[in-house]
């Protein structure tokens, strides 16, 4: 029997020298710091599927006078969908600024996790000074790991099955032989659309298995912390969600039919696509803390349907009322940090400290729009409505995202990093967004903040690629790109910017292998999918890339590069299917002054000079300086003999192109004709 053993042992050894394999605790030691360990839930799920940490750099020492509180929980606690402004950030800021002190709010709650994996992340908590813990979860107990709903894996096994099997998965071992075992191709994360056929009902007998992990799980995160720790129940949306699948059955036992009566809390404890806390899940935390003399707040009664934007997941509004109440517990419970002689600050002034911008909200309401297009969403009563009202905040804030509101963006995040120089987050979102404005020079400068901030973040250095390719700094973003590939072999974005630099080189046959390598990774990564047509294009395949293309929108119908490269090859085909396709980026991308063009001269193409014409001018509006636009309006304007509308056009062109025959000549003609 020792043999065998032995022999584990060996391959054990062998495999961890060779490299082989991941770390499975929480955090990675670098140096005199913490860093989050992006492969943690590689145990928990499918290849393809795992889910990542945030990005957090942790003194292993942590700084005398300073306030350190850990935050456990899902998605809803991570911040989803911009954790730049969920309550862990905001309760930060408030209490940095009541307590006048340093404060750090680490935030190690993850997305599709539940209590089985939280429990593994407190042990990795424990013994990391930690002042506080706060714990916010209970929404994926049934579709998260091990869960009776769940798509990752074994449904509610016991506790026992549970250990073991993350126990075997630590080793090397077991790590290569899950990968012996699993499907070489690895899964797609399609969000809450993949367990439309995972419905639980509430009396299905797996569901007391559930709850009695949840509770075990809560009691055993309390007892590791050693230290205060503050229980939250999970706050829902009861009335602005309706069930998101529901049983034929009795009325009483019906999620709709209860939902039409009224009933909400009920209709959601029936609803089968159990993707909210119920009521069983809020009843053991707070008997829990009842019964541990926990800290505790009860947000569940107090939130309305306005503090969120679909079943769980908070806006602004919703999460600064968490936070305060989160912040008032703090407030009783660590006496230890002196007197406190401010007020909470406003709602308005975390929108100021944390940069949130209407640029901010624009992101978020358009990431929520693209979400709730999406099964399980489709399939709610009442979804239509709820879309419509989304839309139209969208495009309300939409209508503000112009240059004249660029310098007051500017100053707000400017102001902010000013007050906290090393809040990474606040630099990763102001270089987006000064490369949304087209600033170049201070987006990189940024970006290379953020790899100060961060120098183990793949991310990071894959933004400060993507501003240096963008700007012509080819060499330079190669190598950032380099570095993220090293930092992190699987970040398919990273690999898809190589490919960018070197097809900006002329390496149409290299830059085809990195989108490749990219799509082994990601096969539904539309971005690379089409980059790899216009490298086959290149090349001359056109039959190719338009597979490409296509494969591209099945991944992503509104992918704007995908359905503008596919028209732009309909067009060399002289195919009328282009125009749809056109049609398609206008819609996606109204102010694409380029598609406007195109899409006016496949109208000319087809004879429909008249119809063309608002789109050429559209062009021009949106682009003043693309003569082939003026050019051609200027035709389209004369062949309907607007004659004096055509002559701007062609004197335009001229101004642009002196040397223009063609457009001279027309121009004296329609002078002539007028």
């Amino acid at each position: 029997m020792l043999l065998p053993v032995v022999l584990i042992l060996l391959l054990e050894l062998a495999l961890r020298l060779i490299g082989y394999g991941y770390p499975t605790s929480f955090f990675l030691k670098s140096g005199d710091v913490y860093i989050e360990n992006q492969d943690f839930t590689r145990r928990y799920f499918p290849p393809g599927l795992a889910r990542s940490p945030q990005p957090l750099v942790l003194k292993a020492r942590k700084p005398e006078g300073t306030c350190r509180i850990f935050v456990f929980g899902e998605s809803a606690a991570m911040g989803d969908p911009e954790p730049a402004f969920g309550f862990a950030r905001i309760l930060e800021v408030l209490l940095r600024e009541r307590f006048g002190k340093p404060v750090e709010v680490v935030n190690v709650a993850v997305t599709a996790i539940n209590s089985h994996v939280i429990r593994r992340i407190a042990g990795d908590c424990k013994g990391l000074d930690g002042d506080l813990w706060m714990i916010y979860m209970g929404n994926n107990e049934v579709v998260g790991p091990f869960g009776a709903g769940t798509v990752f894996g074994k449904q509610v096994p016991s506790r026992a099955f549970i250990n073991l099997t993350l126990a075997f998965k630590a080793t090397r071992v077991g790590q290569l032989l899950s990968a012996l075992v699993r499907p070489k191709a690895s899964a797609t994360w399609q969000g809450m659309e993949m367990f439309l056929n995972q419905q639980v009902r509430y009396n299905d007998p797996r569901m007391a298995k559930v709850y009695a992990h949840f509770e075990r799980n809560l009691r055993d995160i309390i007892n590791a912390a050693g230290t205060r720790v503050i229980l939250s129940t999970v706050a829902v949306n009861l009335e602005g969600c309706p069930p998101f699948a529901s049983v034929a059955a009795p009325e009483e036992e019906s999620a709709e039919a209860q939902f039409r009566k009224g009933n909400f809390e009920k209709a959601r404890d029936l609803d089968t696509l159990r993707f909210r806390a119920d009521s069983r899940i809020n009843d053991i935390i707070r008997a829990t803390a009842k019964d541990l003399g926990t800290g505790s707040i009860d947000p569940a009664p107090r939130t309305r349907a306005e503090h969120f934007y679909e079943h769980v997941h908070f806006r602004f509004e919703g999460n600064y009322l968490i936070a305060r109440m989160l912040a008032d517990e703090t407030l009783h419970l660590l006496p230890q940090f002196g007197s406190v002689t401010n007020g909470w600050i406003s709602q308005q002034r975390c929108d100021e400290l944390l940069a949130y911008t209407e640029w901010d909200q624009f992101q978020v309401v358009d990431e929520m729009v693209k979400r709730l297009e999406l099964p399980p969403f489709t399939n709610q009563s009442g979804h239509a409505e709820r879309m419509q009202r989304l839309k139209n905040l969208r495009a309300k804030l939409e209508s503000g995202l112009t240059p004249e509101n660029h310098d007051r963006w500017i100053q707000t995040y400017t102001a902010a990093i000013a007050g906290t120089p090393k809040d990474w987050v606040l630099h990763e979102n102001f270089a987006r967004l000064l490369q949304h404005i087209g600033d170049a020079t201070g987006a990189e400068r940024e970006w290379r903040a953020l790899t100060e901030l961060l120098p183990h973040s793949a991310a990071a250095w894959y933004g400060l690629g993507n501003v240096l390719d963008a700007i012509g700094k080819t060499g330079e973003a190669f190598d950032c790109f380099r570095k993220a590939l090293s930092l992190k072999p699987g970040a398919v974005e990273a690999r898809n910017g190589l490919g960018l630099t070197l097809a900006s080189q002329g390496r149409t046959a290299e830059a085809a292998k990195e989108y490749r390598a990219a799509l082994r990774d990601k096969p539904d990564f539309a971005e690379a999918r089409v980059n790899l047509g216009l490298a086959l294009a290149k090349e001359g395949k056109l039959t190719d890339a338009m597979n490409e293309y296509r494969t591209a929108l099945r991944a992503n119908s509104n992918s704007a590069a995908a359905h503008m490269n596919l028209a732009n090859a309909l067009a060399v085909q002289n195919s009328p299917d282009a125009l749809p396709h056109y049609a398609e980026v206008l819609r996606l991308k109204p102010d694409f002054a380029q598609a406007y063009y195109l899409y006016g001269m496949e109208l000319i193409k087809r004879g429909e000079s008249a119809q063309a014409i608002p789109s050429l001018q559209r062009a021009v509006q949106l682009e003043s300086n693309l003569v082939d636009a003026h050019f051609n309006l200027g035709v389209a304007l004369a062949k309907q003999k607007r004659f004096a509308e055509s002559l701007p056009e062609f004197e335009a062109t001229l101004r642009l192109d002196p040397n223009n025959a063609t457009a001279r000549k027309y121009l004296e003609q329609a002078r002539a004709r007028q």
